[in-house]
């Protein structure tokens, strides 16, 4: 029994020719055969045109930063060096006018007021204590509360 027919008189020359065709035997590779038709089942995704694009994106961050801090560290550099510069800056308009000083009131302090307070204990603390006040403000009198102590009092906590 022959394993492949003859070539009949009912096929076609094009049928006739793809039937003379034997496959190589050399050169043959089936893990790359299978690599290639893995890689060509698969529709190209976002992902092969994302990578590139997140890529770009990073690199033109990366561009724009540095310089940015290129010109930060100019503008560091010209501050520093204009700090160590003895001359004074040139100024293009004139400043104006400062107002008038006006000089302190001649006039004396009150004798309840911090001012005259502070001058007094500058001066001597026995002055001080001698200008203080030590007669109650007008007014009805102040009651004379007695302080508690702990344990002083219970009945007035107790229901």
């Amino acid at each position: 029994m022959d394993a492949q027919p003859s070539p009949s008189d009912d096929m076609s020359d094009l049928e006739r020719r793809l039937s003379e065709w034997r496959p190589s035997t050399a050169g043959l590779d089936a893990d790359g055969v299978l690599f290639a038709a893995g890689r060509a089942s698969v529709r190209p995704g976002w992902g092969r045109i994302a990578w590139p694009i997140v890529s770009g994106c990073l690199a033109l961050l990366t561009a724009t930063l540095g310089v940015g801090l290129s010109q930060e560290r100019a503008a560091r550099l010209e501050l520093t060096a204009r700090l160590h510069d003895p001359k004074p800056p040139v100024v293009t308009a004139p400043s104006p006018m400062p107002e008038p000083y006006e000089a302190p009131s001649t006039e004396p302090p009150a004798a309840d007021s911090y001012l005259a307070a502070r001058r007094a204990l500058a001066g001597n603390l026995d002055s001080w204590l001698a200008t203080a006040k030590t007669e109650p403000a007008e007014g009805p009198p102040t009651p004379n509360r007695p302080i508690w102590n702990v344990g002083s009092h219970p009945d007035i906590l107790e229901p």
